[in-house]
């Protein structure tokens, strides 16, 4: 058998003296068959190993292309075989750097820096893509290869590269929107996206053609405020401290913050935020906000450094909370018609807010009393 076999190898090779590249690439690929589904004998292997050295020098890209795909799914072959090819043109190294089981997690982190665009998404494709790969990939790579990461099902990433992925490629539609579309980010990360997309709209001429910059920034900033809080209606405790502190060092936990947050009523949010900006234990907050007076509100209030017109339409608001429910319609114009003469920095923009807010109740009121426009129509 083992001289049939040297026999059969030595054909080979007379076969890939006389044909053309394509009839070459044919014969590497039966060659390569041979090798990785029949069970050989080392000698036999050994055979076919030198053979797949000497392919290695073939002048056609296309049959060392054809070597490259045709041992991928190898689970063992020399490894002078496999690193000669990953030094090849990126076309030739992009099979075995897509799948094949020889290259380690550990390689390739060493290796993906060195790497072009094209190679880095072959990487980024594997069927398995470690926490450590998947670091060294968005530490290095651009828009593509990290959403090629993105929407690949057996990469897994850490906390911390999500981070970075925000830092350096939230400006890029495509990679924010898979970010976005994603349960496992975390909701401080999901803020910055949105953040940087109100930064990104705030400067755009096509919506400064038709609004003026004060405008734009109003509508931006409420919108910020909006998804900060049903943000945080989604987050546990940790996450919800974690979110709070974010919010806290972007300077975004303003009054137009707690207030949209206590019209929706969500106080866990307020009390974290208070907690944090008049540095008292949470639970004293949340002891205060269930049954606060006057002074003990303005106290904290003045400690948190919050401005003092915005005092008057938070604790009317606060006191709907206390009374069991949400905030209604009539609530939030009372507590519009309470900062009305206000004529501090920033009081334009907690009208702004609880007229958003006035209007958002009475797009609700009116959809749950007709069923819809559509319903009833």
């Amino acid at each position: 058998m083992t001289e049939r076999m040297s026999m059969l190898v030595r054909r080979f090779l007379d076969r890939l003296a006389q044909g053309s590249p394509e009839e070459r690439a044919e014969i590497v690929r039966a060659l390569a068959r041979v090798y990785v589904e029949v069970e050989l004998d080392d000698e036999q292997r050994t055979d076919i190993e030198r053979t797949f050295l000497v392919i290695l020098d073939d002048p056609a890209p296309r049959v060392r292309r054809a070597l490259a795909q045709a041992i991928a799914p190898a689970s063992r072959a020399p490894r002078s075989l496999v690193r000669a090819l990953l030094a090849d043109r990126p076309d030739i190294a992009e099979p075995l750097l897509r799948s094949s089981p020889l290259l380690a997690d550990e390689d390739l982190v060493a290796l993906v820096d060195g790497f072009d665009e094209a190679q880095r998404m072959a990487v980024a494709g594997r069927p398995h893509v470690g926490v450590p790969l998947s670091a060294a990939l968005i530490e290095v790579s651009g828009p593509r290869c990290c959403l090629a990461l993105l929407e690949n099902p057996g990469a897994m990433i850490a906390s911390s590269s999500f981070r970075r992925l925000v830092e350096r490629h939230r400006r890029d539609g495509s990679v924010r929107n898979a970010l976005l579309e994603r349960d496992d980010l975390p909701p401080v990360l999901r803020q910055m996206l949105v953040d940087g997309l109100s930064e990104e709209l705030q400067e755009s001429p096509l919506i400064l053609a038709y609004l003026s910059r004060d405008k734009t920034r109003r509508i931006l900033s409420d919108a910020r405020d909006k998804a900060a809080v049903e943000l945080a209606g989604s987050c546990g405790e940790k996450a919800l401290r974690q979110h709070v502190a974010a919010l806290h060092d972007a300077d975004r936990l303003g009054p137009t913050v707690l207030i949209r947050a206590l019209a929706g009523g969500n106080l866990p949010l307020v009390a974290e935020a208070l907690s944090l900006l008049a540095d008292l234990p949470l639970r004293r907050v949340q002891a205060l906000l269930q049954d606060p007076s006057d002074a003990s509100l303005r106290s904290i209030w003045r400690r948190a450094g919050l401005p003092a017109f915005a005092l008057p339409p938070f604790t009317r608001l606060l006191q709907a909370c206390q009374r069991g429910a949400r905030p209604g319609e009539a609530d939030v114009e009372a507590a519009l018609h309470l900062c009305r003469d206000a004529v501090e920095e920033g009081s334009e923009m907690v009208r702004h807010a609880l007229s958003r807010l006035a209007h958002e109740h009475a797009l609700m009121a009116a959809r749950a009393g007709t069923g819809g426009y559509f319903h009833a129509a």
